[in-house]
């Protein structure tokens, strides 16, 4: 039988050759590495730690029916997925953006790093692809290429969290 640290190492094995989305990040991109990043999260079950909605176990703990204090086993595993989001992060964005998340010390500070440093410029994103597609004309363009423009667009407007209605 496979031992809990036989069935990690086979599970980041496993994410490594998953996770690694084909488009990194640069500072025109960030919602559309943000969506392929939280589906290989989210395919993995890992989005708690990410987000920090499943905040690490105490590092030691009181063994029980003793006053011995122990490593907790909850906050090794915890540690051990944090720091493979953090690496699987840091492999998924283009060279000139590590300055922004060198000292980020867990998946959770540089997702909220990218967060603040790239959200923000979602509804300037969101008013540039409406205009965008608002004024945009077919013009000498085959209906083929005019059609993908167009749907480039509205997946744009998807990405930065404004989808398109049907008005």
């Amino acid at each position: 039988m496979a031992s809990s640290s036989d069935a990690t190492a086979h599970q980041c094995i496993v994410l490594t050759i998953m996770f690694v989305p084909p488009l990194q990040l640069n500072q025109n991109n960030y919602f559309f590495w943000r969506s392929q990043v939280l589906l290989a999260i989210r395919a993995h079950d890992l989005e708690g730690i990410l987000l920090n909605q499943n905040s690490p176990q105490p590092r030691i703990r009181q063994a029980p029916e003793s006053t011995t204090m122990v490593s907790n086993p909850g906050f090794n595993r915890w540690m051990h997925l944090d720091q493979f989001l953090l690496s699987g992060l840091m492999s998924t964005i283009f060279e000139y953006m590590i300055g922004h998340v060198v000292n980020c010390a867990t998946a959770f500070e540089i997702w909220n790093t990218f967060e603040q440093l790239f959200g923000t410029a979602s509804q300037a994103q969101k008013i540039h692809l409406m205009n965008q597609l608002q004024f945009t004309k077919k013009g000498s363009l085959p209906i083929d290429e005019y059609l993908l423009k167009m749907k480039s667009l509205v997946d744009g407007l998807r990405a930065v969290r404004s989808p398109i209605t049907e008005e």
